[in-house]
């Protein structure tokens, strides 16, 4: 009689290496999905931050304070109204002046139109918005609108 040893059998390896190559190729497609709607989120994120920024600026310091979007350099940037001049970015300290393409998380992210008069949104010293109107982003095959509505300045992202 002979005795069976421990082990798989080369069938029984070839039968998991089948199963677990229709399972990868099943899930790397939905993870590339899920990198790229990452990365426009991020970038989502990134122009919701500055608005909120430009926002509470505005209120604290008693006068306007807006983002000024540019689609065709695919960036934007916060800026005191009165003065013109770019604000600093309270994380870095540096002006708070916004290229996609420089921003390694969201490369790729196109800054595809801004619907707000001179493709700006200026905030007054009690945080209100100076009209209605939105940011669009694009990935790819895949769009993010950014909605800021007067007069309160609620701000949606869709």
């Amino acid at each position: 009689m002979r005795r069976r040893s421990s082990g798989f059998t080369l069938v029984e390896i070839m039968i998991v290496l089948l199963i677990l190559g229709i399972v990868m190729s099943a899930a790397i497609p939905s993870m590339n999905s899920t990198l790229e709607g990452m990365k426009l989120d991020g970038a989502a994120q990134e122009v919701v931050y500055a608005i909120q920024y430009a926002q509470s600026v505005a209120i604290k310091e008693g006068t306007g304070h807006g983002v000024e979007f540019f689609p065709s350099e695919e960036r934007f940037r916060c800026f005191n109204n009165v003065t013109d001049i770019t604000v600093l970015n309270p994380f870095d300290k540096k002006d708070y002046d916004v290229t996609l393409g420089n921003q390694r998380h969201v490369q790729g992210v196109n800054l595809v139109d801004a619907t707000f008069g001179n493709k700006e949104i200026i905030f007054n010293a009690l945080g209100e918005p100076s009209e209605s109107g939105s940011v669009v982003l694009g990935y790819r095959d895949f769009q993010k609108t950014i909605s800021v509505a007067a007069p309160l300045g609620r701000i949606t992202v869709q």
